[in-house]
C-alpha cells in the first residue's frame, strides 16, 4: 500500500456497503470509466483530460485490512471528485461521512458530486451535503458560524426496478461526467445524443436509402436482415448454450437455467435451438439417474465470503461477508434476512456467527455476544464475553474466552461458564481444534502467553464439567478426535536434533487415563484449516496439508502415507475408505494402504473453481469457491421424477431398425463419407435421410435425394453412437451409444443427453445406467419443460456482475 500515495484518481465513490448500493456502485463505476467524449467537445474540456481513466472504489482497490484510515485517506487525497451514492442507509454510516469530512479538508465544495439512488433527498443526503458553515457578523458586529442551506449537484437513477435504475443511469453518468470534464450538461448531453445519432445514420444509413430509392429492393433487405437477425439470434442461442454449461460447472445452477430460458421462445415454433434447450434440460435435471454431484443450489451472498456455518440438519446455511452475516434457506436457496455489521465492527478483528441449534444462530464481534433468531433482525444480547471463534454442535455453541469456557443453547440460553484455570491453569487461551460425542466436547487450546503450551481439554457437552485435561509441547498444529471413550491426538513437533518435523498420533482411553497406542510420522506436519482426523472401524486417517496417513486403528501401526497432489479441504468417510476433496476439486478414494483418483465416479459435473471451503453434510457437499460470493450445494440425488427399478429386458428396442449401410458405402464418393472413420448407419422412418455415425464420435445426417450433408455434431462420449431408433413418445429419433442415449427433434437437434434408453412404457423412458441400474423417467416435453422452468425461476434475474461475467442479457 506504499505506492498508493502516488496513485490519482478521477473520482472517489463514497457509498455504504449494502447489497443495492453495492449493485449501483458497481454500474456507476464500470459506466463512468467507459464513458467517451463526444470529439466536438474536446476542444472546451480546459484540463485537457479526454477521459476517464480511474475511479477509487474500496471494495477493488483494497484489500481487507486491520486499519483502511491510511490507504483511504491517501486515496481521498489523491481524488479530484468525490461521489456520494446517496441511500437511506448512507447517512446512517459514520464512517461515509468521515470520508466526505476528510475530502472537503483539501478539496473545494464544487468537487463534491452526488447521485441520488434511492429515497428522497430528506432521507438520503446527509446534513454535510445539504448545509454549509460559513463565517457572519451579527447584529452586535460580532463574527459568528451560521449554516447557509446549499443544494448539492446531485444526479438521479432512482428507479422502481433495477432495470430502470440501469436506464436512468445512462443520463446520471452524462450529468457526472459533465461536472468532471468541466462542460455544461445540457450541451454535452446534446453531443452525446447526436454522437449516437451518427453511428445509428451510419449503421442504417445505406439500408434507408435503398428503402427510399428501391422498394422491392428494400422488401429484399428486410428479409435478408430478418435471416440475419434470426441467424444472429441462434448465434447467441449457442453462446448461452454454452454459457448454461459453464454456470453449471462454477455451481451456478439458477443462473444457469436462466441463461438458456432467456433464448428459448415460450412455445416450440420451429426454431427452437437444440443447443440451448438441451443446456435446459441439463440444468434442470430433468432426467438425473446418475448418483454423481451436481449442483442444485446457490447461495448468493453479493460479496466476497469470509466464512460458512450450517445447522446439523441441513435445514439452513450462513455466510460471513464483508458488510454482513446472511442466513439462507438451505434447499431453495432463498435469502432469509440479513444482519448487518456496522460501521465500528466492519472491519473488526471479531466477527464470528455460528448456528446455536437449528432456529437461531449467535453472532460474535469485539464486543459482545448476540442471539437471533432466524427470519428476525432484532436480536437478544448473550450474557458472556465474546469469543474469537464460536464452535457449535446440533444444540450448543461453545467458545473460550480468556481460562473461561462457555456454553450457550437452544434460543440463546447460556448453559455453562467454566473455569478452567484448576485443569490448565490461569492465562489467556485460544481454541483452535474442536471436536464433540454425544455427551462430550474436546478443545485444543493454546496458551498466548506460551508460544510452546498447547492443552487439550475434555468437558461434558452440556454442563461444561472437565472430565479430563492433557499437556502437550507442541510447536506446530494439534489435533484431537472424539471416538467414544477413545480420544485421538495428532500433535506436531519438531525434532530438537535434526530440527525436522514430525507428527505423533496417539490414541487416549479416557476412562482409563492413560496412552493406548503411539505412532510417530516423520517429516509429517498437520494440516491448517482443512481437514479434521477420521476414524473409522479399522483405520485413523490423519491429514497434513498434502499427506494423508493410514494409521491401523488396533494396534497404531502405520498403514501408508498417501501423497496427494492438492491439499485436502473436506473428507468423510463410506465404510473404512476416506472420499477426500481437494482445493481443485479432484477426488481421491483412501483405504489403508490404496488410493485412486475418484474424481469421474464422485461427480456428474466436476466444479472448476479452486475450492477454499467445504462440508459434507447430510450426503450433500457445501462449496465456497476462491474470490467468489456464492456457496453452492451439490447433491448426488437423482432426479426426483426418476423410479428405480429392479430389472428390465433390454432387447429389442435397437434390433428391427433398418440399416443404410450397403447404400451409403456403395455411392461413398456422392455421399463425401470419411471412409475410414464410418461404422455405421440408418435409414430415417421416411427413409428420406441417413443418418451415419463414425468411430470419431461424430454423427452426420444425409439427405437422400440431394445426398448432402446436413447436419452434424459430435457426441463426445466415452463410446461412439451406434444405434439408432423412432420413439413413438417424443415423435423423433434416439441415437444411443453404449452409455448414453441423445434425444433429437424432428430437425435431428440433440435435445436431451440421458442414461442409455433401453426401452418405453407408460409414458416413461426405461434409462440404464453405467452402475447396472434400471430407471423410468417419465418423458418430459417442450411445453412442460418449460413450464417447469418458468416455475423454478419465480422471476428470479442474475445479479449484473453474474451478467457481465457470462454475457448474460
Amino acid at each position: 500500500m506504499a505506492g498508493l500515495k502516488d496513485v490519482h484518481y478521477d473520482a472517489f465513490i463514497s457509498y455504504r456497503h449494502s447489497e443495492f448500493d453495492s449493485f449501483v456502485v458497481e454500474n456507476l463505476h464500470k459506466k463512468l470509466e467507459n464513458f467517451k467524449l463526444p470529439k466536438s467537445v474536446l476542444s472546451k474540456v480546459k484540463s485537457g483530460k479526454t477521459k476517464i481513466t480511474r475511479i477509487f472504489r474500496d471494495v477493488d482497490e483494497l484489500p481487507l485490512a486491520d486499519n483502511l484510515s491510511d490507504p483511504i485517506s491517501a486515496a481521498l487525497a489523491n481524488s479530484e471528485f468525490l461521489i456520494c451514492v446517496c441511500t437511506p442507509r448512507y447517512p446512517q454510516s459514520r464512517w461515509c461521512m468521515k470520508e466526505i469530512e476528510v475530502f472537503l479538508q483539501t478539496h473545494p465544495r464544487d468537487h463534491l458530486l452526488v447521485l441520488l439512488a434511492e429515497d428522497e433527498p430528506v432521507n438520503s443526503f446527509p446534513e454535510i451535503l445539504n448545509y454549509v458553515e460559513e463565517e457572519a457578523v451579527d447584529e452586535n458586529g460580532n463574527k459568528v458560524k451560521v449554516r447557509r442551506e446549499i443544494e448539492p449537484l446531485a444526479a438521479d437513477t432512482r428507479g422502481t426496478t433495477r432495470k430502470e435504475v440501469l436506464k436512468a443511469m445512462d443520463t446520471a453518468v452524462i450529468k457526472l461526467a459533465a461536472a468532471i470534464f468541466g462542460l455544461n450538461f445540457d450541451d454535452l448531453k446534446q453531443r452525446h445524443r447526436e454522437q449516437k445519432m451518427r453511428r445509428m445514420a451510419a449503421i442504417f444509413g445505406s439500408i434507408g436509402a435503398a428503402v427510399l430509392g428501391f422498394a422491392i429492393f428494400a422488401t429484399c433487405m428486410l428479409v435478408k436482415i430478418s435471416r440475419q437477425y434470426d441467424e444472429l439470434e441462434d448465434r447467441f442461442a449457442n453462446t448461452m448454450a454454452t454459457a448454461s454449461h459453464t454456470l453449471v460447472e462454477d455451481g451456478l445452477r439458477k443462473d444457469a437455467v436462466y441463461a438458456v430460458w432467456d433464448v428459448l421462445p415460450d412455445t416450440d415454433n420451429g426454431k427452437v435451438n437444440g443447443n440451448a434447450l438441451s443446456a435446459l434440460y441439463t440444468a434442470m435435471n430433468v432426467y438425473k439417474v446418475d448418483p454423481g454431484y451436481f449442483p442444485v443450489s446457490s447461495y448468493d451472498s453479493y460479496s466476497q465470503v469470509y466464512d460458512i456455518d450450517w445447522t446439523y440438519d441441513g435445514k439452513y446455511l450462513l455466510t460471513n461477508i464483508e458488510y454482513a452475516i446472511v442466513v439462507y434457506d438451505a434447499e431453495t436457496g432463498e435469502d432469509l434476512g440479513e444482519i448487518m455489521k456496522d460501521d465500528e465492527n466492519l472491519f473488526s478483528e471479531v466477527f464470528t456467527a455460528s448456528f446455536c441449534g437449528s432456529d437461531g444462530f449467535l453472532v460474535s464481534d469485539d464486543d459482545e455476544v448476540t442471539y437471533y433468531k432466524i427470519g428476525s433482525e432484532q436480536g437478544e444480547t448473550v450474557g458472556i464475553p465474546a469469543p474469537s471463534v464460536l464452535f457449535s454442535t446440533p444444540d450448543t455453541v461453545v467458545g473460550v474466552v480468556g481460562d473461561k469456557l462457555y456454553g450457550v443453547g437452544t434460543g440463546g440460553k447460556v448453559l455453562f461458564e467454566t473455569d478452567m484455570s484448576e485443569a490448565i491453569g490461569s492465562g489467556d487461551f485460544a481454541a483452535e481444534y474442536f471436536s464433540f460425542t454425544d455427551d462430550l466436547i474436546s478443545l485444543c487450546l493454546s496458551d498466548l502467553n506460551d508460544d510452546g503450551a498447547k492443552y487439550i481439554v475434555i468437558a461434558d457437552r452440556y454442563t461444561g464439567e472437565i472430565k479430563d485435561s492433557l499437556k502437550s509441547s507442541s510447536t506446530s498444529g494439534i489435533e484431537a478426535q472424539l471416538g467414544g471413550e477413545i480420544l485421538y491426538i495428532g500433535v506436531s513437533k519438531v525434532d530438537d536434533e535434526t530440527a525436522e518435523q514430525y507428527t505423533d498420533v496417539i490414541t487416549y482411553d479416557l476412562s482409563k487415563g492413560s496412552a493406548v497406542w503411539k505412532t510417530r510420522l516423520d517429516g509429517f506436519a498437520l494440516g491448517e484449516d482443512l481437514v479434521d482426523m477420521l476414524v473409522t472401524e479399522n483405520y485413523v486417517y490423519v491429514s497434513s496439508t498434502y499427506d494423508v496417513a493410514a494409521i491401523n486403528r488396533i494396534d497404531g501401526s502405520l498403514v501408508k502415507v498417501h501423497t496427494l497432489p492438492q491439499p485436502v479441504v473436506t473428507a468423510w468417510p463410506q465404510g473404512d475408505i476416506m472420499i477426500t476433496v481437494l482445493t481443485n476439486a479432484e477426488s481421491y478414494a483412501i483405504e489403508g494402504d490404496y488410493s485412486a483418483d475418484f474424481t469421474d465416479s464422485l461427480y456428474e459435473v466436476v466444479p472448476k473453481e479452486n475450492i477454499t471451503d467445504a462440508n459434507y453434510l447430510n450426503g450433500d457437499l457445501y462449496f465456497m469457491f476462491e474470490r467468489a460470493s456464492y456457496i453452492s450445494r451439490y447433491s448426488a440425488s437423482v432426479s426426483p421424477r426418476a423410479e428405480k427399478i429392479d430389472d428390465y429386458d433390454v432387447s429389442g428396442l435397437y434390433d428391427d431398425y433398418k440399416s443404410a449401410d450397403d447404400e451409403i458405402l456403395e455411392d461413398s464418393d456422392a455421399y463425401n463419407l470419411p471412409i475410414y472413420t464410418f461404422d455405421t448407419s440408418f435409414y430415417s422412418k421416411d427413409e428420406e435421410f441417413i443418418v451415419a455415425m463414425f468411430s470419431d464420435h461424430t454423427v452426420r445426417v444425409y439427405d437422400r435425394a440431394s445426398k448432402a450433408n446436413i447436419l452434424s455434431f459430435i457426441t463426445e462420449d466415452e463410446t461412439y453412437q451406434s444405434d439408432m431408433y423412432y420413439s413413438e413418445l417424443t415423435g423423433s429419433y434416439i441415437i444411443s451409444g453404449e452409455f448414453y442415449s441423445r434425444i433429437l427433434d424432428q430437425n435431428f437437434n440433440i435435445v436431451s443427453v440421458v442414461d442409455r434408453i433401453v426401452g418405453e412404457e407408460d409414458g416413461c423412458f426405461v434409462l440404464y445406467t453405467k452402475d447396472y441400474m434400471f430407471f423410468k423417467v417419465p418423458y418430459v416435453g417442450y411445453d412442460e419443460i418449460m413450464d417447469e422452468t418458468y416455475k423454478y425461476l419465480d422471476g428470479y434475474e442474475p445479479e449484473e456482475s453474474v451478467k457481465e461475467k457470462y454475457g448474460l442479457r
